[in-house]
């Protein structure tokens, strides 16, 4: 506290309102990627269609695999807005899912060229 030249008072009164504030923001990011997921998931079609088939969500990141509170409200999004089908989407931690990701483009390309 004192390298950032607050005195211990003012952490207990800020440090709350701080926590707070972190916690709103992680729940709102997680809101917004929980969106982002379905709405991908709505234009493939791995739900609001026809076949319910059971899909794997890759994901990477820190945000993902460390933030416990994060993960719950992605998956508490998702669940929402999907509705029943939820029970057939299973978010997966992938590491290095950047990468990976982009070789399965890359070869995904490669096939349709052909």
């Amino acid at each position: 506290t004192e390298r950032l030249g607050y005195d211990d008072e003012t952490i207990k009164i800020a440090g709350p309102v701080i926590q707070e504030i972190m916690f709103l923001v992680s729940c709102r990011a997680a809101r917004l990627a929980g969106a982002a997921l379905y709405s991908v998931l709505r234009k493939t079609g791995r739900v609001g269609g026809v076949t319910t088939l059971p899909t794997v969500v890759a994901i990477d990141g820190s945000m993902f695999e460390h933030h416990h509170l994060f993960r719950k409200e992605l998956c508490k999004s998702l669940a929402e807005l999907v509705g029943p089908e939820a029970k057939n989407i299973k978010l997966q931690l992938s590491k290095d899912g950047s990468g990976l990701g982009a070789a399965i483009v890359a070869a995904v390309a490669d096939l349709g060229a052909q």
